[in-house]
């Protein structure tokens, strides 16, 4: 059955995109993503507040066109940080390089992602700058120690395990970190990357995650633990336990993926936190939780054969 929702799942990936939205929109819509509009995010965020944990929010989207569409999500953002600000909300945000214009006019998208940083540590709100393909590992590392510099412990990133560049990235982090220390959130990967660039068998990937995690720990940082993997994080803990790093480690999951252990974290006095995604960009997220966790598939298919119509 594994194999089988692997692949559908990469059939969805170069199926027409109108035929595969009307399938799995209601599935996406009520478990990975909190809804089309910012009132949507909040709304999401005050429940998993409710239930002890943060929430870090993210206007979903890649790969700006112009300095227009950049704009236009500066304004989201803009907004974003008023919501969670009059909604006293206990939420971050996530940005990405290349929805602020990375690919086109590096500098003019350090200027606009420097304006939302500021705009959020203004009301002490953090940033996680979220890392995407390969092709952008450089160029956001690079802005987040500029950006550290400025804004020192209220901006944190991405790493991801699976790319065999990262413990080095770790060290040139480190040895570059302006004042205080790395914010990292280690997380697998999940873009499609040549062998040479990405580990492909995961159980070498979960080797690479744990010694990540403990050159991280062990070097004093800030860390979030984004993963589900029960076994991940049974490591993680030890791990936690072992350099007594209880107060500079959180655990992190998807908006959308339950994982009852990570309940159970909280009332041990461990920080966890939601990533909640939000907007009508929601189509190529989707496409990569599918590859992530293939078993959601089952429920797709179960939707067709019960021919249920979805607006």
């Amino acid at each position: 059955m594994k194999l089988f929702n692997r692949m559908i799942t990469a059939s969805l990936e170069i199926l027409p995109e109108s035929l595969v939205k009307p399938l799995i929109y209601p599935l996406v819509a009520k478990n990975y993503v909190a809804g089309p509009t910012i009132k949507d995010a909040v709304g999401r965020t005050k429940i998993i507040n409710a239930r002890g944990a943060e929430a870090t929010i993210d206007h979903l989207g890649e790969e700006a066109r112009d300095k227009r569409e950049v704009e236009q999500n500066i304004r989201v953002y803009e907004s974003i940080i008023r919501a969670i600000n009059l909604e006293n909300l206990r939420a971050s945000i996530a940005i990405k390089p290349t929805n602020f214009g990375l690919r086109f006019d590096p500098n003019f998208c350090r200027e606009a992602m420097r304006d939302i940083i500021l705009a959020a540590a203004e009301k002490k709100i953090f940033t996680w700058i979220d890392m995407e393909n390969s092709s952008t590992t450089s160029a956001t590392i690079d802005f987040y120690l500029e950006a550290q510099w400025e804004f020192g412990d209220l901006v944190g990133m991405a790493l991801q395990a699976y790319l065999r560049r990262s413990l080095s990235d770790i060290c040139y982090i480190r040895k570059n970190i302006h004042h205080g220390v790395p914010h990292i959130r280690l997380c697998k990967g999940i873009y499609n990357e040549a062998p040479a660039i990405a580990i492909k068998e995961m159980p070498l990937i979960n080797l690479n995650y744990y010694t990540l995690l403990e050159s991280l720990i062990s070097i004093g940082s800030y860390v979030g633990v984004a993963t589900h993997d029960p076994v991940r994080i049974s490591e993680a803990i030890q791990l936690i336990k072992k350099y007594k790093a209880q107060k500079r480690c959180e655990f992190q999951m998807l908006l959308g993926v339950e994982n009852p252990p990570l309940y159970a974290l909280i009332k041990s006095g461990y920080r966890w936190l939601v990533y909640v995604p939000f907007g009508i960009k929601w189509y190529g997220y989707s496409l990569r939780r599918f590859k992530e966790n293939p078993q959601i598939v089952g429920y797709i298919l179960k939707n067709m054969l019960k021919n249920r119509k979805y607006k």
